[in-house]
């Protein structure tokens, strides 16, 4: 049940995630449907029609199963308007018409109107024409036969038998077909509408809404299908294994104040709460697994990784732990520029300078218990820093300065430097982007980093899209100004890791 329950709240996110394709459907369905209409002008509503319906019974021994197709002559036709003093074309009374034939003694006449009262004359009209159109034809007929009947009775008068006589008799009859209208037209029916295009626009326009919306939630899936996008942390969980270590909210915007994220930690409530409990599971998810140096990793560019390790330093630091964030990120470095830094000596420096040491690159942040290498100057080819044996014995005293060592890295899948760093840290999280994380990278990004290092501790569920965290600036209310960038900064004492009595102020408050 759960799993079921799981299910449809994740195809209700897909259809959330392009809430605006379903919108967009059914009234582009509406918008083809009144063109269509508005193209046909010449299919336009009717008012209602009425059918009157006249029977003609016809007599007579010859066979009248083609004297129907005479109703529609156009002598008939033309005999009812003169009679009638219709002012309409011999056309127009053809179509209102429709002739069958009931059986072989039977014609029936249907005349369609607007109006019952004029179908019903209409009928009546037609079918008396009729009558004296076959009275017409057959008037030749009979008058041979009279003829012959006339002769038939001179040959009596000279000596013929009677059986003569009965002959030209039944001549005669054979010969006078008649025919009779049973009964005045009558309406057959209720009023039927006879509806165009613009008829049944109420109708039209919603069967169009609803086949829009069918059309545009394919479209949607199909785009889904396409894309394989990771929709929510559960199917994270569910699909690759991984613990959610919790979710970077997204925030509001309506409020005049600066979009930094450390602004925001410092003074929405709701922020701060949710990084506070990502932080809080990745230190308890850390200290169970014994790991203490973690890599930041990320499949792709603009996944807010180095904005999340950020946050995540300046949390921890104040949940009371020593933390240290290193810039591995030698192609697009970012945390000098977050915490406002000098980058004139950093991670390059001292992986590429051994007479270098920690303490001339380590500098302090406004925030207690924080410090941060950053990456340094930029060299042709940081992998192979990486790879060097200074990189393990950095990771070694930076052990011995703080409990925490967070390092942001590289987009995992567009440079080998973080799958290198993977294999020297005790513990890899994922950084996920909830807009842009696709699943066929983050199978990649498993494949290739679970050779490197299977202690993978979970993943962080960012909904920030990239750089939405901002520009951290350290002028906080109440806080000293660092370094500037380009400013030399001094390296001696003022770096050492010492947790002081004196640094330990409040929570979420940068150092005064």
């Amino acid at each position: 049940m759960d799993e079921e329950t799981l299910d449809i709240r994740e195809y209700a996110n897909v259809l959330l995630a392009r809430w605006w394709i379903l919108a967009v459907g059914p009234v582009v369905a509406v918008l083809v449907t009144i063109g269509i209409s508005l193209a046909t002008p010449a299919m336009v509503q009717e008012g209602p029609e009425y059918q009157a319906s006249t029977n003609i019974l016809m007599g007579g021994s010859v066979s009248l199963s083609k004297y129907p197709d005479l109703v529609k002559s156009r002598p008939v036709l033309e005999e009812t308007i003169r009679d009638l003093g219709l002012a309409m074309p011999v056309a127009e009374l053809r179509g209102k018409l429709s002739v069958s034939s009931v059986d072989s003694q039977m014609v029936r006449i249907q005349v369609t109107d607007s109006d019952p009262a004029t179908a019903a004359r209409l009928a009546d009209g037609v079918a008396q024409s009729y009558i004296g159109y076959l009275d017409k034809l057959r008037e030749p007929q009979l008058a041979a036969a009279r003829e012959e009947l006339a002769l038939r009775m001179a040959a009596l008068d000279t000596g013929g038998s009677t059986g003569a006589i009965e002959i030209a008799l039944a001549a005669l009859a054979s010969n006078a077909t008649t025919a009779v209208i049973l009964a005045p037209a009558e309406i057959l029916q209720e009023p039927a509408i006879s509806i165009g295009p613009y008829g049944h626009s109420a109708r039209n326009a919603a069967l169009a809404a609803l086949l829009g919306i069918i059309i545009a939630g394919v479209l949607i899936f199909l785009l889904e299908y396409i894309e394989n996008p990771l929709r929510s942390p559960a199917q994270m969980e569910r699909q690759f294994g991984l613990r959610n270590l919790g979710s970077v909210p997204k925030w509001r915007k309506s409020r005049g104040v600066s979009s930094s994220a450390l602004e925001r930690l410092n003074s929405e409530t709701g922020f701060s709460q949710s990084v506070g409990q990502v932080a809080a599971s990745l230190d308890f998810t850390a200290t169970a697994s014994q790991s203490r140096t973690l890599a930041i990793i990320s499949p792709s560019p603009g996944d807010g990784r180095s904005s999340l390790v950020t946050c995540l330093g300046v949390a921890l630091s104040n949940h009371w732990r020593q933390v240290i964030l290193i810039d591995s990120d030698f192609c697009h470095p970012s945390l000098h520029q977050h915490f406002h830094l000098d980058n004139s000596l950093g991670l390059s420096d001292l992986l590429s300078n051994p007479e270098l040491e920690l303490a001339d690159v380590i500098q302090t942040t406004n925030y207690p218990r924080l410090q941060v290498i950053t990456s340094g100057t930029v060299l042709d080819n940081p992998a192979n820093l990486i790879s060097c044996p200074r990189m393990k014995w950095l990771l070694e005293r930076v052990k011995e300065s703080a409990e925490l060592i967070l390092i942001d890295t590289a987009p995992f899948l567009d440079i080998a430097d973080s799958t290198l760093l993977a294999s020297q840290v005790d513990g890899v999280v994922l950084g996920l982007n909830a807009s842009q994380t696709r699943q066929n990278p983050m199978a990649a990004t498993l494949a290739n980093l679970l050779p490197a290092n299977q202690n993978i501790l979970g993943f962080i569920w960012n909904q920030r899209a990239s750089g939405a965290f901002g520009q951290i600036s350290p002028r906080l209310k109440g806080s000293r100004t660092g370094p500037e960038a380009g400013s030399p900064v001094t390296p001696g004492p003022s770096a050492s890791p010492a947790l002081e009595s004196h640094e330990l102020e409040p929570a979420l408050s940068p150092r005064s």
